[in-house]
């Protein structure tokens, strides 16, 4: 696990959700899931990461809902991860940028 002092870190951020344990997640556009874990029991408080390659493929939209990370890759396909197995869905590009899960 890493710790970040003082270090601004330049990502491109697809995602920034909070987990069910109290920890944060940010998804970056090259797979990568880092988990940003505050330690508050001294101050100035830290933070621990750990990483995660998740995808091998560009990441180009995420969301998190009810406990599944839901990712949009740039062939297409929808992946969601989480409380349940990994599934994969084809997604719908509308002209207005929303796209849609087909199952």
């Amino acid at each position: 696990m890493n710790e970040i002092k003082d270090e601004i870190i330049k990502v491109e951020c697809e995602l920034l959700f909070a987990g069910e344990q109290g920890c944060f997640y940010l998804l970056s556009s090259d797979g990568v899931l880092k988990q940003l874990i505050p330690d508050y029991s001294k101050l100035p408080f830290t933070i621990k990461t750990k990483e995660n390659k998740i995808h091998d493929k560009p990441i180009e939209q995420a969301f998190y809902e009810e406990g599944v990370l839901y990712y949009v890759d740039a062939d297409n396909n929808c992946t969601g991860t989480g409380r349940r197995r990994t599934k994969k869905h084809t997604c719908l590009i509308f002209p207005d940028g929303w796209k849609n899960m087909v199952r």
